[in-house]
């Protein structure tokens, strides 16, 4: 059987229709797309975009970070380099020490002190400064007149002693005399130095 025309005709408004719903969907998805959705990826990136930043960021800060440690750890290791320099040639003259070091020595060698005497030797000038240079200025010397009592052994271990103490001491001249039993009686004369600032 054959359909009537105006059956035909309503498939054809049915295909209309549905060709018209098609494009309104398409419309629909291309205004959602655009309203709603192209926004929001474009927030979506910007977001991305500080993140990216934000961990460059994060990472450079770590950078830093470990420089300025790197820096102290560096800083220390000066300043404790510093602290020896200084116990091996002090700031300044300090007779205390120079004194208590020498006493400290004898006993360990098992010396009598008898007496220590400390002058300040005059300065060595240093060489003539030329424009532009800097010159270090040699370092201050005190002579140190020293008399002890004691056996040979004894002496010789208060010379290693003074040899090897964390100040540096130069022994310059010792005179013996013999004293009573083992024992002698020395002269010592010692230089030791400081920084001249």
């Amino acid at each position: 059987m054959r359909r009537p025309v105006s059956n035909g005709m309503k498939a054809a408004t049915r295909r209309l229709m549905s060709l018209l719903a098609s494009l309104g969907f398409l419309v629909a998805t291309i205004l959602v797309y655009s309203l709603l959705l192209a926004p929001s990826y474009r927030e979506v990136n910007r977001l991305r975009g500080d993140l990216a930043a934000r961990r460059a960021l994060v990472e450079d800060q770590k950078k830093v970070a470990g420089q300025v440690q790197e820096l102290l750890t560096k800083y220390e290791s000066v300043a404790g380099l510093q602290d020896r320099i200084s116990r091996v040639l002090p700031a300044k003259e300090d007779y205390p020490s120079i004194i208590n070091q020498i006493r400290g020595l004898a006993e360990v060698s098992q010396l009598t002190l008898e007496s220590v005497n400390i002058n300040a030797l005059p300065a060595v000038r240093g060489a003539a400064i030329q424009p532009g240079e800097t010159t270090l200025l040699p370092p201050g010397t005190l002579q140190a007149d020293i008399s002890v009592n004691g056996s040979y052994g004894a002496l010789k271990n208060f010379l290693t002693s003074l040899e090897r103490n964390i100040r540096i001491m130069d022994v310059v001249d010792v005179a013996m005399n013999p004293g009573t039993g083992q024992n002698f009686s020395a002269k010592l004369v010692v230089k030791t130095y400081y920084q001249s600032l």
